[in-house]
């Protein structure tokens, strides 16, 4: 499935008894997780909605349903993107069997269909409708229409009980929209909406004179998703006194499957070295996947490279300020061999004397490099900057820490730390491609790009920076018109290694020429390219901006 608003599975199997999936690494944070910390705006609801109704509808035009669709399985990323998440089970779906297998059910209770409890064989896209309907249902009155301690309870009401009035619930939902949410939540498929773009035009037209917030009257209002773009940023430096941020929200989760089989006939004691080998194993797994994940967001490899891409979703929220016990002590030294910038820099007069008794520490540098940086004193930083780039060996931790710094828009940190690290690894791809980049972002002037340019041609380069680079000269010299076809140039194009880049930059020079339809597909079609998380955030900020 090749769409904007999916998360691509690429590959299923098992191992040793344990299923897995291959997916797309999507860094942002679940609606589940969204609404567990306030309600949404109704232009944010219609805006996520909009998406989820997008990949549905085009799923189910390619045969494929998704069966488990919840607000844990949808994505909302930093720059406002919105994915549908988890296809593992439309494998099962394409091939006709029941929703019952081996005593189990499959979705989740809170969200699943009448006819997919029931273990019915033959099921279209009104079943993904109905948990879409329940998700709707669920921002608009702040809970789902049928909780109970217990699964099966849930799975008998959502056979034979009616849903609450949605108006009971909630005194803002307008008799219109009540009877969009009581039609989409019919028991029969066949008095449901037949598509998700149906049901949600139905929804826009019911809401269309509705307050600009119609969720829980006692709830937060969250701010939507193009209001604060990606705030992403910054490494904070601690002021004395400040106080932590709240608690990050839980993570918890609904179960995707309920269990229907008796009781194991072995005792439990037998079973406990098979449980805590498995846990092993699936501990193992993880450690592994995420080890490959981030070489691969690195994208420091080898052309001719052949690595398959295990993929996760990335559910941690990097631009909050840690809980309070997570906040360094004033005299902590973190691991010496770190290329980490950490969330919270101390200030200047308490990390300068744990440097000099630390001078190898890669952590401990960055930290009071930052520290330099904030208090303007740039000679500084770029000395301690350039004694750390000087005793590295590899430039693999370098490039991590420039995702890093680019991912929290701090750019002209990471144009420091990448000029250093091209002048000690004048020859790394990675680094020569992530600094044209940083100049791009960092509003480099002109010139200063042509003269690294220039430096360029005297090594081996990718053509896609070289591109980046004459384009980005032309554009600072008023010729955006000129600078298209360079970002157009198949050799740039050839082996797709920075091709999110170009089209990327693409994007913003048509938006330059005021050709927002172009730009758009420019935008989405980058998308498709697996951008590393710092530009997807701005891929994604764009497609927002763009996207009615």
């Amino acid at each position: 499935l090749e769409h904007p608003n999916i998360v691509p599975v690429y590959d299923f199997a098992e191992h040793e008894g344990y299923p897995y999936l291959v997916m797309r690494f999507v860094q942002g944070e679940t609606l589940k997780q969204r609404l567990s910390q306030g309600t949404l705006s109704t232009k944010e609801m219609i805006r996520i909605a909009s998406r989820v109704a997008d990949g549905l509808d085009y799923a189910h035009k390619q045969g494929v349903l998704h069966r488990d669709i919840k607000p844990s399985n949808i994505l909302l990323t930093p720059g406002g993107g919105v994915f549908i998440a988890d296809f593992g089970l439309a494998r099962i779906t394409q091939s006709g069997e029941s929703t019952m297998s081996q005593d189990m059910i499959m979705g989740t209770p809170q969200y699943i269909s009448p006819e997919q409890a029931k273990g019915t064989t033959e099921l279209d896209g009104r079943t993904d409708i109905y948990s879409f309907g329940i998700i709707v249902y669920e921002m608009v009155t702040g809970q789902v229409p049928f909780a109970s301690d217990t699964g099966y309870s849930i799975i008998h009401s959502q056979i034979f009980d009616p849903p609450p009035l949605p108006s009971s619930l909630n005194d803002n939902i307008s008799p219109a929209i009540e009877a969009v949410l009581l039609k989409v939540l019919s028991k029969d498929p066949a008095e449901r909406y037949e598509t998700a773009g149906e049901f949600l035009a139905a929804f826009k037209q019911a809401a269309q004179d509705a307050p600009s917030q119609i969720g829980p009257q006692d709830a937060v209002v969250l701010a939507d998703s193009t209001e604060k773009k990606t705030q992403a940023a910054a490494t904070a430096v601690l002021p004395p006194g400040s106080d932590p941020a709240p608690p990050l929200p839980s993570l918890d989760d609904a179960p995707s499957a309920i269990s229907q089989a008796a009781p194991p006939a072995v005792p439990a004691k037998r079973n406990r070295p098979l449980l805590y080998i498995g846990l092993g194993v699936i501990l193992g797994m993880v450690i592994l996947s995420l080890l490959i994940i981030r070489v691969l967001r690195n994208r420091n490899l080898p052309d001719s490279a052949n690595v398959a891409q295990e993929t996760a979703v990335d559910t941690s929220t990097e631009t909050l300020p840690p809980i309070e016990e997570n906040l360094p002590p004033e005299n902590s030294l973190p691991n010496p061999g770190d290329f980490e910038l950490p969330v919270v820099v101390r200030p200047v007069e308490v990390v300068e004397p744990l440097y000099r008794e630390n001078p190898e520490n890669n952590a401990l540098a960055l930290e009071l490099a930052a520290a330099y940086f904030r208090e303007d004193r740039p000679a500084e930083a770029r000395d301690v900057v350039h004694q750390l780039v000087q005793q590295t060996r590899l430039p693999i931790g370098l490039n991590g820490l420039a995702n890093r710094l680019l991912e929290q828009q701090q750019y002209d940190m990471a144009v420091m730390v990448l000029e250093e690290g091209q002048a000690r690894f004048p020859r790394d791809i990675e680094i020569q491609h992530n600094l044209m980049m940083a100049y791009l972002f960092s509003n480099t002037s002109g010139r200063r790009v042509e003269e690294y340019m220039g430096r360029l041609q005297e090594v081996e380069h990718h053509p896609s920076t070289v591109a980046i680079g004459e384009a980005y000269i032309l554009f600072d010299n008023g010729r955006s018109q000129d600078a298209l076809p360079l970002l157009e140039n198949p050799e740039a194009m050839a082996d797709g290694r920075f091709a999110a880049d170009l089209l990327f930059v693409r994007g913003l020079l048509l938006l330059e020429l005021d050709q927002p339809a172009d730009a758009l597909a420019s935008f989405d079609e980058a998308m498709q390219h697996e951008p590393p998380p710092w530009l997807a955030t701005r891929i994604e900020e764009n497609i927002v901006k763009l996207r009615p």
